[in-house]
């Protein structure tokens, strides 16, 4: 392993921009907001800024939620937080920086380039990361604003490793003008390790150990450098043994019911330390600083706030800036919280009746923060409404593709038949193949699919940006159900937390946009012999000079040109947009949200809700999934600690904490009329038989 880079002091020479990559529901928000509270004790001006529909760490703090925009709040004495929003940071950029008050009003606020800007993937995080380069260089001249060191809650994997890259993928677009001296100073931020650097977070979770395995080397490859550490959160090393099963659970007297449950926690926690293990064996090598461990806080803190476990995990991370030994980890014992009555008992599974078969086809989408077991349980209830007769399609839209880890099988863009189960297809949403698909389709003939293949436009949107998904995942949804329209059932795996939200939102954003007067100005700069022929309207004609004088003439006809050679494209885009808002917008559409038990997973669930109001939608039903026996909480606290075996008292002060949390949590996210479905967690998801123990847990849905 490369020696890591100290300063003065033994403290770790950490870059002032630090990106904290991961899947959603890693821990990303509690790993950077940790990071900023240690260097703001230090006496650093510290920016955390996020990225997200709805702001998570304010609330923390017990301060209203940040408001998309431009404007950091501070929320403890030195630590302010920001919520990236795209249109704020556009008119700040025209206005502010370039003083071009006029042009931002009559030009850039209008409807038709609005609808270009939430529609084109990828411009969104070219502004991201612009945004960051002039909080560091500019923004104390021209706004006031110093910070010492930005601390980014990058977006969910998938979508954040589009950020890393973005300077090479936007360098192909061969734009001039302003936007190419954005785009230089951008990629100079990027290459330089003073300026810029990145750690990941993980759990110890087979899938999750797997994902950030891919997701290490693709940071060294777009940075030029690796990962300063991977930090595993959640930590159990020294709270179980590796060992599944030990000697001490048979002598527990536990009824049947949790002595089963309390073994299947036992033994997903031997599984923690063994992930844990193996990340530390295969990642080590491959960053500069190795693998820091944060220790799961729940046996410690009990159902502490969110903000007492970042606070907790404040003196790990910061020995690990300053270098120093990693501190022991808290194991004060925590009083019982009360025992669980039998009116907060909740069965394990409430199930709704099974859906009978009606005309057309039902949509059902599993929502939820990342690490939830999201993916499983849309895994898990495709195959349970297979093995009942119905035909069913399973789609993953998730840009870290783990519904394959889910299934055991490689699955390609277009749907394939699930091995072994009749009557259920699956299939990964896979952008550059859709595009790629869909352009021949369209296309009259081999040349013109040819010219649209080596557009420049088209090459950067097929083959660099993950966050295409979203932009995408409607019309493959719509495809899917025309290439079988005897289909009844098609559940949809979206992408973890508020990245899910965007796929419900994008079918009003992008038909807007296809049919919006832009798209015809520009496909008129093609058919009328130039950009700035004389047929042109003046309202498309300054649109056009401001492009031209942004990016480039070169930009401004590639980017006509590919509007011009996707027309048939949009054409089928736009009437399949037209179904999937439909469909989403049907009363037989099931909206399920996923969380699992821990600290903020109430206010995640809430967040959520309050998101899908906002689009006036409301789910079907909340999801506790991977929970213990309702009942265990009572029966380890009516047990007399003298009675517990002293092997196992790390484990059952854990699984006490855990199954307080839990009934919280089922009398937290509880609403009238909302059902509330706890499912237990499930065994034998990693092993062969992993398809018969996916239908076991599916059934609990039905």
């Amino acid at each position: 392993m490369t020696p890591p880079m100290t300063s003065e002091g033994g403290a770790r020479d950490l870059p002032r921009v630090l990106f904290v990559l991961g899947k959603g529901g890693v821990g990303r928000s509690t790993v950077a907001t940790s990071l900023g509270l240690h260097f703001a004790s230090k006496g650093e001006r510290v920016l955390l800024v996020e990225w997200t529909v709805t702001e998570t760490i304010a609330p923390w703090f017990g301060q209203p939620a940040v408001a998309p925009g431009f404007t950091p709040v501070e929320v403890a004495p030195r630590l302010c937080v920001l919520n990236y929003e795209l249109h704020a940071v556009l008119r700040s950029y025209f206005v502010e920086h370039l003083g071009l008050d006029l042009f931002y009003r009559r030009v850039i606020e209008g409807a038709a380039v609005q609808r270009l800007i939430e529609a084109a993937p990828g411009l969104a995080e070219l502004l991201f990361i612009g945004q960051l380069w002039w909080l560091t260089t500019l923004a104390e001249n021209e706004a006031g604003l110093r910070f010492d060191r930005l601390i980014v809650d990058a977006p969910a994997t998938g979508h954040a490793v589009s950020l890393l890259d973005l300077p090479a993928a936007m360098q192909t677009f061969g734009a001039s003008g302003l936007l190419a001296l954005e785009v230089g100073r951008i990629a100079q931020m990027m290459k330089d390790p003073k300026w810029t650097g990145a750690v990941a977070v993980a759990l110890p979770e087979a899938l999750v150990a797997e994902e950030t395995g891919e997701l290490v080397p693709r940071v060294t490859k777009d940075l030029g450098r690796p990962p300063l550490a991977v930090f595993v959160n959640r930590s159990v090393r020294g709270l179980v043994a590796p060992d599944s099963r030990p000697p001490w659970l048979d002598a527990l007297p536990l009824t049947p019911e949790s002595r089963d449950s309390l073994s299947v926690l036992q033994g997903e926690l031997a599984g923690r330390v063994r992930n844990e293990d193996e990340l530390r064996r295969t990642l080590s090598p491959a960053t500069r600083d190795g693998v820091v461990s944060l220790p799961e806080q729940l046996a410690a803190l009990g159902a502490a706030a969110p903000l007492e476990v970042v606070r907790a995990l404040v003196p790990v991370v910061g020995a690990y800036v300053e270098g120093r030994p990693l501190p022991a980890p808290a194991g004060r014992e925590v009083a019982p919280e009360r025992a669980v009555t039998e009116t907060q008992r909740l069965p394990l599974a409430s199930r709704p009746p099974t859906p009978e078969r009606r005309d057309g086809v039902r949509l059902h989408v599993m929502l939820g923060a990342g690490g939830v077991g999201k993916t499983t349980l849309a895994a898990g209830y495709a195959l349970a409404l297979a093995r009942a007769g119905r035909r069913v399609g399973l789609l993953g839209i998730d840009p870290a593709r783990r519904l394959q880890g889910a299934l055991g099988l490689t699955l390609p863009d277009l749907e394939v038949p699930v091995p072994g189960v009749e009557g259920l297809s699956a299939a990964l949403l896979r952008a550059e193949d859709c595009l790629r698909r869909w352009a021949a389709e369209a296309c009259p003939d081999d040349a013109t699919r040819e010219r649209l293949l080596d557009n420049s436009f088209f090459r950067a949107l097929a083959d660099r940006f993950a966050g295409a998904t979203d932009f995408l995942a409607a019309v493959r949804v719509a495809e899917w159900l025309e290439r079988d329209p005897s289909l009844t059932d098609l559940v949809v795996d979206t992408a973890p937390g508020f990245n899910a939200i965007e796929f419900l939102r994008r079918p009003e954003h992008v038909s807007a946009f296809l049919e919006g007067n832009l798209v015809t100005w520009l496909r008129w700069t093609t058919k009328e012999g130039g950009a700035f022929g004389g047929l042109l309207r003046a309202g498309a004609r300054r649109v056009l000079g401001a492009i031209s004088r942004i990016g480039g003439t070169r930009l401004l006809l590639d980017m006509a040109e590919f509007v011009t050679l996707v027309e048939g494209v949009f054409t089928r885009m736009s009437q399949r947009l037209a179904a999937a808002q439909k469909l989403l917008g049907s009363p037989d559409t099931s909206l399920l949200v996923v969380t699992a038990v821990r600290h903020d997973a109430a206010l995640t669930v809430q967040q959520l809700v309050d998101a899908l109001a906002g689009l006036r939608l409301s789910p079907s039903g909340v999801i506790i999934n991977r929970a213990v026996a309702p009942a265990l909480a009572g029966e380890l606290s009516r047990l007399p600690r003298a009675q517990w075996p002293a092997a196992a008292v790390p484990t059952l002060t854990y699984a006490r904490a855990f199954a307080e949390l839990q009934s919280r949590l089922a009398r937290d996210v509880s609403a009238p009329g909302r059902n509330v479905l706890v499912v237990p967690a499930a065994s034998g998801l990693d092993e062969t038989a992993r398809l018969s123990s996916l239908e076991a847990l599916g059934r609990y849905l039905l």
